[in-house]
């Protein structure tokens, strides 16, 4: 399950082909892009983990689960800064358009 937020809508798709071809490639169950020694999104969690992400409350997201699971963790090296970038407001998005050295 690649799960892929709605606003970070810099995410290229060879970053997501890369994911891909990590998680096929190994035998990690959580995947998550890093840029720069950050980690982004979008992550990918094997089937496995259907249920914890069912079963989380409130705002925490995958991270809760990552935390659990350390050792099933796998990051890849991206370059694609838009793993961190995330717009929130009209104001965020006129920035990195006009400034995207930011």
């Amino acid at each position: 399950m690649l799960i892929a937020l709605g606003d970070q809508p810099f995410v290229d798709s060879q970053t997501i082909n890369s994911l891909v071809e990590a998680f096929i490639a190994n035998k990690r169950g959580i995947i998550i892009p890093v840029y720069q020694g950050r980690r982004g999104n979008p992550v990918i969690f094997a089937i496995g983990y259907k249920g914890e992400l069912l079963n989380l409350k409130g705002d925490v997201g995958g991270r809760e689960i990552v935390k659990r699971h350390p050792d099933d963790v796998l990051e890849v090296a991206v370059n694609c800064e838009g793993v961190l970038l995330d717009i929130d407001t009209a104001e965020n998005y006129t920035s990195i358009i006009f400034n995207p050295d930011k």
